[in-house]
């Protein structure tokens, strides 16, 4: 051991070394002893938790590997307490905390198997650390003399560390008993730094086909229940005034997730700035004279090249990975916010579909503008840091640095203001022309009976055309905002490099050292103001769509000033008779029987009904007005009062109010004057238009009460429907379809009244039930549910009615008619009134008593599209494209375009990829030539090819976003919505409304947004990816040979990855869809779920939905983080073998402005190949949208068939048609042409 090296140094004198003191007092003492200060405390908090592992062999494993590094500790104390062994004076202190290290280890250990799930965040940071520390201390050892011993003793220790350290991240999969444990919670620091967890999704991914049972549950900081909570208590105690009060909220709910992502984007800032002081001593290095290169510089240059890059590789995915973690919140937040606000609002206010555009366009824009949010703040350090060391070489032209950043920030901020708004006027026409398809999706029986499918196309498309004009706006300012950035990134350089030469640098020339060192902080440097100027763009994006929610979200909500009386009825019947309740006799009088005997019979069997009592009401009404909207009046000076257990009916002309009388006593129409008293709040609703969700038929009665088997059977005898369902080939297991499309209009009537008998509310709220049914069906319902010995009156409900019914209101205990929104005869007896005052029903009972057909007309499409629903589809084509793609959807998008937007493309990327690069070559010939004052030639072909590839970039996108992406979208738009609009009516009771809508909402903002930016990044980063690659080459003539192998490795990574990522995101899209269906679906039947009083469940199942989708959201995420880990990696590898190989040729082979050039586009070469990658999976999936659309066009039916091209039309007369008439002739017909006939 040298006398020095008991100093403390840090360096050795005349060795490539630190001092045996400074490595024992900084690299091991002070670590250790952090160490085992901080290893009781948690300790401590473990060992009051319960025990959660049970499987002994691992722990048995990890203890018996610290036991022999407790040995090799001990040893190390024996042997530097020998006399014969030179030491320092801390040597032994230094070996004495091992010991006590070893110790603390051991108890955290015990404490960390047994009673946690995680492997150790504190004990696998510090074994990871201290590895890599001794490993420097061991290496110290065994070259001093007399100290091999020792070094070998440490080099044991190092290696059973190391063991240990693996030991420590090998998950406790099966000691776990909570099976919903997520992946990423179980995995070590290592497998988490690098994302090693994902192996066996990505392994699953690449063989077989993902279901969304393949990707598993994630962390539980990512629940929707619980980000609501932290979103909603700092919304809540906002004042909510300015524009950006949403999206202050959001990030302060947040925040401990934004600061976790901080420390690691400061080590990416220190690894990403380390790298021009590498270049600058490789390219030294490769120019010195020989004898000044010694082995153990360049092993210290390689050594620093694997630290920068591999650093670069764990920092840059840690930081990011925080951050799409925080977006994930931000989405989960938001939509759960949203979701929650839609169920308080007015029906009236919501009717626009304006939750499903929130959720599928805005929030989505929101969490696409996200990813750069810690890009933002670093920036700010980055720049200043990149100008000083900029200064250290070039001098004052440092700070030119600043002039295209300065400028082109400054035309972005005028420009920027307009996005925002421009963004809100797209979003709008979006959200009009998905609301319009909603409508007519859930209006497409009678579009189609009414033969105005054409008319809904026209309009439709005419929408979409209107709503991209718009887009070209929003795109104009994009492309203007582009180009800015091309310029501040191909003319900075030029700017700082040509005033060096010519100013700072004029007398001694810039060395190649100096140039492409230079380069290479600019080259970093112009990531941070790429960021500023990036970062206007989508801040102002955002801010867009930030105040579109944040307008929905301060909305005002219905206020419900109903009085909740004392009630002493209970709501529901004694589960003592559900089971055994026998249905009365239905009377089958003919169907022409007299009216008048009807009425008469149901007046005795009223008349022999007790009195009841009107002091104890279930609803009293005093003096009431009741406005909707912006206070317009709909009833006014109401009063009456609804005894409990009584039937009262609402009778009136068409448009008098009976049905705002309920929604008002549902509490949905706000109370302007007088008083609303009920003794409950939720009340079973029918709304005049039956409300039912995309579910079986059993679901839909049974809904959000418990399911009771005997009592549901019951039930759907009362209401007539046994005989339809039994002619069901699902049963009551059907699924109705989307708003019950596969029912007709009187069954869906009879499944809502089941469904509000089922619950066995206290009051039921029924408008108009029995519009829709024949008088023979019509009257077995009601005596089974609302006549003398009927379901409703064995609880003794209270049932309020709106009809037009005459021969049902013999049987109510109180009638009144409304007139002109009030009352003209108020809570009166059948028996009390002169008969010529029910002359005010004439108009309206002549239409309503009877109904042209029968249900059973309906059965049979019900059966059908039933059977359509259960059909197997064809799997083998569509499963081989979810993992390989498919050829035809690239064909698809491509024909779209047009063959000139596509020649443009391509010619505009290849000039454009050429001139990027051509400023590099160009100094690269200049620095090698030697840089003088003189060289104007030089300098004018340097500035040339900068401007050239501002030009060329701009003109090529703005030819291809201005022109070509309104063309394609237009016709992929068109050719959707003609499969829509010529699909039989069977394919859309099958076909989840849901599903539909979500084509033309999430598939066409994927082809206005994500499809053709992909489109475009691929075209240009494919090109980049190969001049880089070529470039990289020529700084070593010997990694030339290595490019087919650096290629071949890059395709089986792509390939691998995209076999998976693929089908994550079109998981991904696909479990949007029942979010999109709920939406829909409340939205419609906001009245009937709030008048039960399920707000909170629907809530909850909107949290159960929403958690299904951040999953595959999530997972995509984590595994393009896994793909710029090993591509960082990569990069890594092509950086040690470019070193390696250069300082092992000298300036043989290799010059140093060729090594130089390298290394510069060795800087941004890991990002231009993940980014490649990353835009080649946006592509692929964003073809999904193409593919489905490929695949809809394929197997949806057209209602006309090949009658299409084969019907011969006469020539009609001019005044055709001149009368109304229908005459069938020969005609053969079925429901499909796979079914037989009818």
């Amino acid at each position: 051991m040298a006398h020095t090296d008991n100093d403390f140094g840090p360096s050795l004198p005349g060795v490539f070394d630190f001092t045996i003191l400074f490595e024992q007092s900084i690299l091991s003492l002070l670590p250790a002893s952090i160490f085992i200060l901080v290893a009781p405390l948690r300790t401590r908090t473990l060992v009051r938790r319960d025990t959660i592992v049970r499987w002994r062999k691992l722990f048995l494993a990890k203890q018996a590997t610290i036991a022999v590094y407790s040995c090799l500790q001990l040893a190390l104390v024996a042997l530097w307490s020998l006399p014969s062994t030179p030491r320092t004076k801390t040597s032994i202190a230094e070996a004495v905390i091992g010991v006590v290290e070893a110790g603390a280890i051991c108890a955290l250990s015990w404490a960390e198997h047994y009673k946690s799930v995680r492997p150790s965040v504190l004990l696998n940071l510090y074994l990871l650390l201290s590895t890599l520390l001794d490993a420097a201390a061991a290496r110290t050892f065994l070259t001093r003399p007399g100290l091999a011993a020792i070094g070998g003793v440490s080099l044991a220790s190092l290696a059973v560390k190391a063991a240990l350290l693996a030991l420590e991240e090998l998950p406790k999969e099966l000691a776990r008993r909570d099976k919903t444990t997520a992946d990423e919670a179980a995995a070590g620091v290592v497998s988490r730094g690098v994302f090693w967890w994902l192996n066996p999704l990505l392994l699953v991914g690449a063989k077989t086909l993902l279901a969304a049972d393949h990707v598993g549950p994630i962390e539980d900081k990512f629940d929707s229940a619980k980000l609501l909570r932290r979103l909603e208590s700092v919304w809540d105690n906002d004042g909510k005034t300015g524009s950006w009060a949403l999206m202050k909220c959001t990030f302060l709910a947040y925040k401990w997730q934004f600061l976790a992502g901080v420390l690691p984007r400061l080590l990416f800032t220190g690894f990403t700035f380390a790298q021009p002081f590498l270049i600058n001593a490789v390219v030294d290095f490769v120019g010195a004279p020989g004898e000044q290169q010694t082995a153990q510089v360049a092993a210290s240059l390689v050594g620093a090249t694997v630290l920068v890059y591999i650093g670069i590789a764990v920092c840059s995915a840690a930081y990011r990975h925080m951050t799409y973690q925080l977006l994930t919140m931000y989405r989960g937040g938001l939509a759960s916010l949203v979701f929650k606000k839609t169920l308080r609002l007015e029906a009236s206010s919501v009717r626009d579909s304006a939750p499903v555009t929130l959720m599928s366009t805005d929030i989505e824009s929101i969490v696409m503008s996200g990813d750069a949010i810690h890009d933002i703040w670093a920036s700010f350090i980055e720049i200043p840091l990149a100008i000083y060391l900029l200064y250290r070489n070039v001098g004052i032209p440092s700070l030119f640095i600043l002039i295209p950043a300065f400028c082109t920030s400054a035309a972005g901020a005028l420009i920027s203001p307009a996005m925002g708004p421009a963004r809100v006027q797209w979003n709008k026409a979006i959200q009009e022309r998905v609301g319009s398809v909603s409508t007519m999706l859930s209006q497409i029986k009678g579009v189609k009976m009414m033969g105005l499918t054409d008319l809904f196309y026209d309009s439709l498309q005419t929408l979409r055309i209107h709503e991209l004009k718009l887009a070209v706006r929003f795109r104009w300012i994009l492309v203007q905002l582009n180009w800015l950035a091309m310029a501040s990134e191909d003319l900075t350089p030029v700017i700082v490099i040509v005033a060096a030469i010519f100013w700072t640098k004029a007398d001694e020339g810039l060395t190649v050292a100096e140039a492409f060192t230079s380069l290479s902080i600019i080259s970093i440097a112009e990531t941070p103001l790429l960021n500023i100027l990036i970062s206007i763009v989508q801040l102002f994006g955002a801010i867009g769509c930030f105040s579109r929610l944040q307008a929905f979200l301060v909305m005002d909500e219905r206020r419900d000033l109903r009085e909740m009386a004392p009630s002493t009825a209970s709501s529901t019947p004694s589960t003592a008779y559900r089971s055994s309740i026998t249905l009365p006799p239905v009377d089958d009088a003919p169907k022409d029987a007299d009216p008048a005997s009807n009425i008469a019979l149901a007046a005795l069997e009223a008349r022999a009904r007790p009195s009841l009592d009107p002091s104890v009401p279930a609803v009293a009404i005093k003096s009431a007005t009741f406005t909707v909207g912006e206070n317009v009046k709909v009833l006014a000076d109401i009063s009456m009062v609804f005894p409990r257990g009584s039937v009262s009916m609402i009778v009136g002309r068409v448009g008098c109010g009976k049905s705002s009388l309920l929604k008002a006593i549902a509490g949905e129409l706000s109370l302007a004057r007088g008083r609303l008293v009920a003794d409950v709040s939720s009340m079973a609703y029918c709304d005049q238009t039956p409300w039912l969700q995309n579910c079986s038929i059993r679901d839909n009665i049974a809904a959000q009460s418990p399911l009771d088997e005997a009592w549901l059977h019951t039930v759907i005898e009362a209401c007539a429907l046994d005989e339809d369902i039994s002619m069901l080939p699902a049963r009551d297991f059907t699924i109705v379809g989307s708003g019950g499309v596969a029912l007709s209009g009187g069954q869906k009537q009879r499944v809502a009244l089941a469904r509000a008998v089922y619950s066995r509310r206290s009051v039921l709220l029924l408008d108009d039930v029995f519009s829709g049914l024949d008088s023979t069906t019509s009257r077995a319902v009601f005596q089974r549910v609302l006549g003398r010995d009927g379901l409703v009156r064995r609880w003794n409900a209270t049932v309020i009615m709106a009809t037009n019914h005459v021969n049902f209101l013999p049987a109510a205990d109180h009638i009144t008619v409304l007139g002109d929104r009030t009352t003209v005869r108020n809570q009166v007896r059948f028996d009390s009134v002169d008969p010529s005052e029910w002359g005010i029903l004439e108009s309206d009972t002549g239409s309503t008593t009877t109904v042209s057909g029968s249900d059973e007309a309906a059965l049979e499409p019900a059966k059908v599209s039933q059977e359509a629903a259960v059909a197997p589809s064809p799997k083998t084509e569509a499963d081989l494209s979810r993992q390989t793609g498919d050829l035809d959807c690239y064909r698809i998008y491509v024909r779209s375009l047009g063959t000139m937007v596509m020649v443009m493309l391509l010619v505009g990327s290849v000039l454009h990829t050429a001139m990027v690069k051509m400023p590099q070559v160009w100094l690269k010939l200049w620095t090698q030539r030697g840089t003088g004052s003189t060289d104007y030639a030089y300098m004018a072909g340097y500035i040339g090819f900068a401007l050239a590839s501002t030009t060329f970039g701009a003109l090529n996108m703005g030819y291809y976003s201005l022109v070509g992406v309104p063309k394609s979208a237009i016709r992929l738009h068109d050719m959707l919505l003609r499969c829509v609009v010529r699909a039989p009516l069977h394919f859309f009771a099958s076909t989840d409304s849901g599903i539909t809508l979500n084509r033309f909402s999430q598939d066409m903002t994927l082809i206005d947004n994500a499809l053709p930016m992909a489109f475009l990044n691929v075209t240009t980063l494919s090109l980049r990816a190969l001049a880089e690659t070529g470039l990289i080459a020529s700084g070593a003539s010997s990694v030339a040979a290595a490019i087919p192998v650096c290629f071949l490795a890059l395709y089986l990574i792509q390939k691998y990855y995209l076999r998976t990522s693929r089908q994550l995101r079109l998981l991904d899209l696909e479990a949007k869809s029942p979010l999109y269906t709920q939406f829909a679906e409340t939205l419609a039947g906001l009245p009937t779920i709030r008048a039960f009083g399920w707000a909170p469940a629907f809530r909850a199942d909107n949290h159960r939905r929403l958690d299904a989708s951040q999953r595959p959201f999530y997972t995509m995420f984590c595994v393009q983080r896994w793909l710029q880990v090993v591509l960082d990696l990569f990069v890594a590898g092509v950086a040690l073998v470019l070193v390696a190989l250069a300082l092992r040729a000298g300036g043989g082979s290799s010059s140093s402005a060729a090594v130089g050039l390298a290394m510069v586009n060795l800087i941004g070469f890991n990002q231009t190949l993940a980014e490649a990658v990353d835009q080649w999976t946006r592509l692929e999936t964003s073809l999904g949208a193409v593919a489905r659309l490929k695949w809809f066009a394929g197997n949806t039916p057209d209602e006309d068939g090949p009658a299409r091209h084969h019907r011969k039309h006469a020539p009609l007369p001019p005044a055709w048609p001149d009368r109304g008439a229908i005459a069938l002739r020969n005609l053969v017909a079925a429901y499909r042409h796979v079914l037989g006939l009818i």
